[in-house]
């Protein structure tokens, strides 16, 4: 009976086992191999972002770069004051406009909201002209906008005064590097 048993003892150890190792690998593909899957697939992807956004940072530095080349081109090296007056008084005399005041003022622009490439300067100019026409006025603002330097006009009034005559009043940014 001791040997019936062992014997039976025998065939239960053999079958627990048997049974782990179907209980194991039906777990495996059922449930691991499934997840390995996933991690792989995960892994590519993360990959893939990674090149992706590497090659959009070059992209960036390279367009930046380009960007500064152009700026560096189309952007006095210095402050042209001088130019910038010569350049009114013809549009003036061109315009048929009577310019009554020239401002200048050196704008600092604040690093959080500057767009510009640390190299570029702004300096403000502020024009108070006045003409018999308003044709005269929009003729002399055509020309301070089609201008050579890099120009941007930030405010500008237009009031009519008595006697059929018009009165400007431009705010502008010239922009040099320093």
């Amino acid at each position: 009976m001791n040997k019936l048993l062992s014997k039976h003892t025998l065939y239960g150890i053999i079958g627990v086992f048997i049974s782990v190792a179907i209980i194991y690998s039906i777990s495996y593909s059922l449930i691991i191999k499934p997840m390995q899957a996933e991690l792989q697939t995960i892994n590519k992807n993360v990959k893939m972002y990674d090149a992706q956004l590497s090659n959009i940072e070059d992209n960036l530095e390279t367009e930046s770069s380009e960007l500064t080349e152009i700026a560096a081109q189309l952007v006095p090296s210095s402050p042209q004051p001088d130019v910038i007056l010569v350049q009114i008084e013809k549009f003036s005399v061109e315009s048929n406009t009577t310019v009554t005041m020239i401002e200048s003022t050196i704008l600092e622009e604040k690093k959080e909201t500057s767009t510009l490439p640390k190299k570029i300067k702004k300096t403000g100019y502020t024009i108070e002209a006045s003409s018999p026409s308003l044709e005269s006025i929009n003729t002399f603002l055509t020309l301070l906008k089609e201008n050579e330097p890099l120009f941007t006009i930030e405010g500008l009034t237009v009031t009519k005064t008595g006697n059929q005559q018009f009165s400007l009043l431009v705010t502008f940014v010239a922009y040099n590097q320093n």
